[in-house]
C-alpha cells in the first residue's frame, strides 16, 4: 500500500499550540508518493503559504490559499488539515516554531536589568514619572 493511502486511511494526529510564526507542513502525493514540503510564514500578523517551487494549484485542494490562510489566521487547524488533504496530497507531518513566548536566559535578564537600572539612574531628571514607574515594575517583573 502506498504511503499516500496509509495517510488517507489514518492520518497522522497534527496539533498546534500557541501561536507559531513559522509552520513546515510535508506532504505526500497521490502521484508515486512524492513528498513536497509547504512553509506557511506569519506576516503583519497573517499567516501565508508558500508552496515554492510547485505552484499551489498543483496540489488540487478544493479550496483556495487564501482560504486556507484565514482558517489559519483563525487558529482552526483540524479544519486547516481537512482543508489540505481535500485535494491529491496528505499532510505526513508537521512541525513549527513559536518564539512569542520564549523565556529570557538569566544572562539576558541581568543584562536588561541593568541597562534599565543604568538609565533609570543615569536620566533620572529626564524621564517622567509614568515612565520611572514602568521601567521599575519591568526591573521587578525580570528579576
Amino acid at each position: 500500500m502506498s504511503l499516500y493511502h496509509k495517510l488517507r486511511l489514518d492520518p497522522p494526529v497534527l496539533k498546534v499550540e500557541g501561536n507559531p510564526r513559522e509552520i513546515k507542513i510535508d506532504v505526500v502525493s497521490v502521484m508515486c508518493d512524492n513528498k513536497y514540503r509547504w512553509s506557511v510564514k506569519k506576516i503583519d500578523g497573517d499567516y501565508k503559504i508558500s508552496t515554492h517551487p510547485q505552484s499551489f494549484s498543483n496540489f488540487g485542494t478544493k479550496y483556495k490559499r487564501d482560504d486556507i490562510e484565514w482558517e489559519m489566521d483563525e487558529g482552526n487547524w483540524e479544519e486547516v488539515w481537512e482543508m489540505i488533504n481535500s485535494g491529491t496530497i496528505q499532510i505526513e507531518k508537521i512541525k513549527y516554531r513559536d518564539n512569542q513566548n520564549k523565556e529570557l536566559t538569566n544572562y539576558e535578564k541581568d543584562f536588561l536589568v541593568d541597562i534599565l537600572t543604568e538609565d533609570l539612574e543615569d536620566n533620572d531628571e529626564c524621564i517622567s514619572e509614568l515612565h520611572k514607574e514602568t521601567l521599575s515594575s519591568i526591573i521587578t517583573k525580570i528579576k
